[in-house]
C-alpha cells in the first residue's frame, strides 16, 4: 500500500496529486481527473474543518481491494480532526437557481458522482473515507453507492 502523509495546508494538493499520479495504475489513468477531484475535495473539508485552524495531519493511501468480489482501486484519507462524516451532508437542490442555493455540499455531491463506492467510518480517534473507483471493460461508469 503507497501511503503519503501530510499536514494539513492547502499548499499541499500538488504534492497529493504527485503522488496520486504516481500510484495509479495505468488501467485507471482514464479517471486521474475524477480521482484526484474525488480526493481534492475530502482534504480540502479537512483542511478548512477538521482543525479548527490548529496543525494537524491528513494520510492518503492507495491500494487494490476486493468488494464483493470485484476489484477496486481504493484511495483512504484519513485524519485525526473533528468526527465528520461527509457523506451525510445532505444533496444540493440542483433544481434551485446558483444565486438560490445555500453555500456547501457541492464538493461533496462532486465525490459522490466522481467515485463508483465510497464509505466513511470513525476509527477510535481517526477518520477515514474510502473511495472506490472500478474499472469497467466497456467503460468507465459509476454506481454511485454507500457501503
Amino acid at each position: 500500500m503507497a501511503t503519503l502523509t501530510i499536514p494539513s495546508g492547502i499548499e499541499q494538493l500538488p504534492h497529493v496529486n504527485a503522488f496520486l499520479r504516481k500510484s495509479i495504475p495505468m488501467a485507471f489513468k482514464k479517471r486521474i481527473h475524477l480521482i484526484e477531484l474525488a480526493v481534492e475535495e475530502i482534504l480540502v473539508n479537512i483542511f478548512r474543518y477538521a482543525y479548527h485552524n490548529e496543525n494537524g495531519n491528513a494520510e492518503v493511501s492507495c491500494q487494490f481491494v476486493k468488494h464483493n468480489g470485484t476489484p477496486y482501486f481504493v484511495i483512504t484519507i484519513k485524519d485525526w480532526g473533528e468526527p465528520f462524516d461527509p457523506f451525510q451532508v445532505p444533496l444540493p437542490d440542483l433544481s434551485l437557481d446558483i444565486n438560490n442555493r445555500p453555500i456547501g455540499g457541492l464538493g461533496v455531491h462532486l465525490v459522490r458522482t466522481a467515485v463508483d463506492l465510497y464509505k466513511y467510518k470513525r476509527e477510535s480517534d481517526i477518520n477515514v473515507v474510502e473511495l472506490f473507483f472500478q474499472f469497467l471493460a466497456e467503460g468507465m461508469g459509476n454506481n454511485n453507492i454507500s457501503i
